[in-house]
């Protein structure tokens, strides 16, 4: 809902000692998003981390720099 991120983001970046840095990273839904399916391969032992980080880095580039680069100016 709308509220959420009121009610949680800002709240916590208020009140959060140490807030997750995933509120203040630009495209950070985007990129967990692409990486947490190659690590679920790693952790299940699928793939190396070296395999799951060359299989993902081509779409993680391509949202870069999309959705990103042009947040930073």
């Amino acid at each position: 809902p709308k509220e959420y991120k009121s009610a949680i983001v800002d709240y916590a970046l208020d009140y959060v000692t140490h807030p997750l840095w995933g509120f203040r990273a630009p495209g950070f839904n985007g990129f967990d998003q692409i990486v947490g399916p190659a690590l679920q391969d790693v952790w299940q032992g699928k793939k190396t981390a070296a395999e799951a980080v060359a299989d993902i880095m081509p779409t993680a580039q391509a949202y870069f720099d999309k959705e990103v680069l042009p947040l930073m100016g």
